[in-house]
């Protein structure tokens, strides 16, 4: 049976029984904001092709692919551990406390792209929602080489928001960057963190004291070390 694409709302794949692939398991953002599970096949002739199943492949034009996150044993997510340090304060927005895999008003997690063509959103599963001023200092023990993130102003803000955001290793700046509810696209984060032992992230109030500085940051991981 064929189905206009107009029709659908969402596919589910699932395979009885709970057989094991072949190839890096993954998940794969598309530019419209879908996620799609699967295990790495190939990359070729600009086609990225996944395993669904033992017996099914999904071809995905390389333009519609907005990242692709890998799953390890070595990728641990900043929400799921528990921050040693934390300091929160508000100026004059009402006081909101973090949230994991949430916005810091506890919605999804949300970020706005614009382009040429469209203004979209983008949802994400896991992260850190957070509100200036925030900071959140991690024990890591130097176990970890490097720090990723998809950062922005949520987009529950409508264009609001402007603050600065900074990542700090062993108190030596990693990062540093204003973020605007105007950004055109989020920021993405690829950090070494080589021997850090504490890694703090932090939002600061920018240019409007501390209104809708709703910061997200989506899908903050860290990849530790391979085993010697």
């Amino acid at each position: 049976m064929r189905l206009p694409r107009t029709r659908v709302y969402g596919i589910v794949l699932a395979e009885v029984g709970g057989v094991g692939l072949d190839g890096a398991r993954c998940k794969v953002a598309l530019r419209d904001g879908s996620i799609i599970p699967g295990a790495l096949a190939k990359l070729a002739d600009g086609v990225l092709t996944l395993k669904m199943s033992r017996t099914v492949e999904l071809a995905l034009s390389w333009d519609t692919v907005s990242r692709i996150d890998v799953q390890s044993p070595r990728l641990t997510h900043l929400s799921d551990m528990k921050p040693d340090e934390e300091v929160q304060q508000s100026i004059v927005a009402v006081r909101r406390t973090w949230k994991r895999d949430r916005n810091v008003i506890g919605g999804i997690l949300r970020l706005r792209v614009f382009d040429a063509q469209t203004n979209r959103e983008i949802e994400f599963q896991k992260g850190i929602g957070s509100h200036s001023l925030c900071r959140l200092t991690y024990e890591l023990d130097g176990e970890y080489d490097r720090f990723l993130a998809t950062v922005g102003i949520d987009a529950g803000t409508h264009g609001k928001g402007d603050c600065d955001i900074s990542v700090t290793g062993d108190g030596k700046a990693l990062y540093t960057q204003r973020v605007t509810g105007q950004d055109k696209t989020p920021h993405e984060l690829q950090l070494d963190i080589s021997g850090v032992r504490r890694l703090t992230i932090a939002v600061e109030p920018g240019h409007d004291l501390d209104l809708a500085d709703h910061v997200n940051w989506c899908d903050a991981r860290l990849i530790r070390k391979p085993t010697p």
